[in-house]
């Protein structure tokens, strides 16, 4: 379900924003199953893949710097949210914080950071 080729394909930037589905099929999965906490880790992962989406597309776009930092900010308080203690959410704070320290990072190892953690 979660595989680097369906999560990460190029896309027109005028296509589906649910290219990262996977994340929210995962999400309702783990909601309809009763589990409410990894529910809402799966929808963190789905928020900051679209993050990383915002950042490269950013790079192509400087005045898109106010939407990215308000997208950053909005990500970091639901990942802030999530259970403390868990692998995932400290996978996925990592790859947050990497982005807050770098907001013009390379691609590759942010895109890693995430397969590794899908």
């Amino acid at each position: 379900m979660l595989h680097p080729q369906r999560l990460f394909t190029p896309t027109p930037a005028s296509s589906d924003l649910l290219g990262h589905a996977p994340f929210l099929v995962r999400a309702r999965t783990e909601r309809d199953s009763g589990r409410e906490e990894t529910s809402q880790v799966a929808l963190g992962a789905y928020l900051l893949a679209r993050l990383l989406d915002r950042l490269f597309e950013r790079a192509d776009r400087p005045d898109e710097d106010d939407g990215f930092g308000w997208q950053l900010q909005s990500t970091k308080r639901f990942l802030g949210e999530l259970p403390g203690g868990e692998v995932e959410v400290a996978h996925l704070q990592g790859i947050l914080d990497s982005v807050e320290r770098n907001p013009r990072p390379s691609g590759a190892g942010l895109r890693t950071s995430l397969v590794a953690y899908a």
